[in-house]
């Protein structure tokens, strides 16, 4: 999400054109879909589908779609795009907050989020690095590409240095199969 927000101003006038400058801010607001997506994908796909819970998992996509349906009828008419962009990003989260609600029954989250600091640090680190980063005065495609570069290192680094248990694990899995590390 961090590198979106930070890469887009340069992104988009480099690879669509002046034409398409408002298109920047459209991803820039709609980079919170990622964070609800993926943990609606944990809770939807990976607990309640093979909890035999598709019931919880269709009723929050009903709930995210009805707030779809009618956020776009209110924000559209007036704000088109970004309101269609807001409709989504609410509905995202929705889908996630009702499948939250619903799982909560079956699992304990308090584990899932005992370390998320960790990851909020890293990428607020990350961001304030490559926001003072994306004010030298470079060539747009070598900012993106040591935005990118940066980007990654920072907050790999950062979640090193805080030991985020699910990074680790990541980290001990890779070199385990470089055969740098032993599992």
């Amino acid at each position: 999400m961090v590198l979106i927000l930070v890469t887009m101003k340069d992104f988009v006038p480099l690879f669509f054109g002046s034409k398409f400058l408002k298109v920047k801010d459209l991803v820039i607001y709609i980079t919170p879909i990622i964070l609800f997506i993926s943990w609606s994908n944990l809770f939807g796909i990976q607990i309640m589908v093979p909890m035999k819970k598709e019931n919880y998992l269709t009723a929050s996509v009903i709930a995210g779609a009805l707030v779809n349906f009618t956020m776009n009828l209110l924000l559209i008419p007036n704000y088109q795009a970004l309101g269609a962009v807001i409709g989504t990003v609410v509905a995202e989260f929705t889908v996630t907050l009702v499948q939250m609600i619903l799982v909560r029954k079956l699992i304990s989250l308090k584990p899932l989020f005992s370390q998320i600091w960790k990851h909020i640090v890293a990428g607020l680190i990350t961001l304030l690095v490559l926001f003072l980063l994306s004010q030298i005065n470079l060539n747009p495609i070598w900012r993106i590409v040591l935005e990118l570069a940066t980007g990654l290192t920072v907050y790999v680094s950062v979640e090193m240095i805080l030991k985020s248990s699910i990074n680790t694990l990541v980290f001990r899995k890779i070199l385990s199969f470089l055969r740098i590390y032993p599992s």
